[in-house]
C-alpha cells in the first residue's frame, strides 16, 4: 500500500475533499488554524537501516507528500548517521527519519522533533472533528488504548468529546479508565452503540457491528472493514500515511514560521525518544492555534518566516486545580 502512495496523492485529495472538505494540505493547515509558505522550507529523508532494515518505498513516499503539499524535498542518497550528517551539512530545514520505534521530523533550524504518532492523532482527530461538525458534546468511541489511542483520547476529551474506550488488553483498558474516567466496552457493544469512530487499532472491524451512517476516522493498519461495513459507514477517513506525514510537516515548518510556536507546543525531547522511555502516560500540553499565556485565541496566518497578519479575540480560558491556564492537548 505505501508503494502506490506517490502515484496517488492526488486522488487522495481528491477523496478527502469529498469526505471533509479539505485536502491533505487543507487539513495539515486546519490542526494548526495557520496557512503557511510551504515553498520556503527545504527538507530530506534520510533512510535508516537499524533494527528491521529500510522498509522499501518508504522514504520515498514521505518525501511524495512533502513535496504534494509544498516542501521542496528529496531523498538522501546515504543513510544513517552519515546521511543525517549529509542533510546537516546541506542547511536543509527538515529531517524526516524512521527507525523500528520512532517516526520523527526534526527541525534543524529550531532543534525540534515532531513525532509521527503525535501528528497523526492530531491530523485524525481534527479529520473526525470537521466530518462532524464539531466535538463538544459527541459521543465518540475510541478504539485502541496504545500509544496513538493515549493521545487521541487525551485530544477528544480536551475538545469536549464524550469518549468510550474499546481495549482488549485489560492493563491498558484499566490503564485509560483511571486517567481518563472513560467506559471500557467491548468490541461488539461499543461499536453497535456508536456513530462517531476513531479507530487506532489493527484489529478487525465487523461490518455487522457498524451502523447505517457512521463517520469513522481510522489511521489503524492494516485496514480493518470488509465490505458490508464500507457499505454502512457514511464517511470513512483512511490512508497509510498521507494524513500523518502532512501534519508532521506542517508542525515542523509552524515551529519556525511561529514565534514562540515551542511555548505552545511540548513535544518530547530526543532523550525520551533515544531511551526508550514509555510515553504513554505522559500529557503534553499542546495548545493549536491558540496563546494560552496571553489569555487569548490567536487566528494567524504566515507567509513562510514571516508573520503577516494577527488577529486577537479574547476568551475564557479557565483554569487547572494549580491556578494555571489550562491546555487543550
Amino acid at each position: 500500500m505505501i508503494y502506490d502512495v506517490p502515484n496517488t496523492l492526488d486522488l487522495r485529495d481528491q477523496e478527502l475533499r469529498q469526505a471533509i472538505g479539505l485536502d491533505l494540505r487543507g487539513l495539515a493547515m486546519r490542526v494548526f488554524d495557520v496557512e503557511l509558505d510551504l515553498s520556503a522550507f527545504s527538507a530530506i529523508c534520510v533512510p535508516i537501516t537499524s533494527g528491521q532494515g529500510v522498509t522499501k518505498g518508504f522514504s520515498d513516499s514521505v518525501c511524495a507528500i512533502a513535496r504534494h503539499i509544498g516542501l521542496d524535498c528529496h531523498v538522501e542518497s546515504n543513510t544513517d548517521v552519515t546521511g543525517i550528517c549529509d542533510a546537516i551539512g546541506s542547511g536543509v530545514d527538515i529531517i524526516f527519519m524512521a527507525d523500528d520505534n520512532n517516526f520523527v521530523a526534526l527541525n534543524t533550524r529550531e532543534r525540534k522533533i515532531v513525532n509521527n504518532v503525535h501528528a497523526t492523532a492530531l491530523g485524525y482527530c481534527t479529520a473526525l472533528e470537521v466530518a462532524l461538525g464539531g466535538l463538544e458534546s459527541k459521543d465518540v468511541l475510541v478504539i485502541g488504548a496504545g500509544r496513538l489511542g493515549w493521545y487521541s483520547i487525551e485530544l477528544l476529551q480536551a475538545r469536549g468529546a464524550n469518549v468510550t474506550v474499546v481495549e482488549s488488553n485489560i492493563k491498558r483498558a484499566e490503564e485509560a479508565q483511571n486517567h481518563f474516567g472513560v467506559v471500557i466496552k467491548g468490541m461488539e457493544d461499543g461499536v453497535r452503540s456508536s456513530y462517531a469512530i476513531l479507530n487506532v487499532s489493527p484489529s478487525f472491524i465487523p461490518g455487522e457491528f457498524i451502523n447505517e451512517g457512521s463517520i469513522v476516522s481510522s489511521p489503524g493498519m492494516p485496514y480493518s472493514f470488509d465490505p458490508l461495513g464500507e457499505n454502512r459507514i457514511r464517511t470513512l477517513i483512511h490512508d497509510p500515511l498521507q494524513i500523518g506525514v502532512s501534519t508532521m510537516a506542517v508542525w515542523s515548518a509552524a515551529y519556525t514560521s511561529i514565534p514562540g510556536m515551542d511555548r505552545y507546543f511540548n513535544e518530547p525531547c530526543m532523550a525520551d525518544l533515544v531511551d526508550g522511555s514509555d510515553l504513554s502516560h505522559r500529557t503534553f500540553t499542546t495548545c493549536i492555534g491558540t496563546s494560552y499565556l496571553s489569555e487569548t485565541k490567536v487566528r494567524t496566518k504566515y507567509d513562510g518566516r514571516k508573520p503577516v497578519t494577527v488577529n486577537a479575540i479574547p476568551v475564557d480560558m479557565g483554569r487547572g486545580p494549580d491556578n494555571s491556564i489550562r491546555s487543550i492537548f
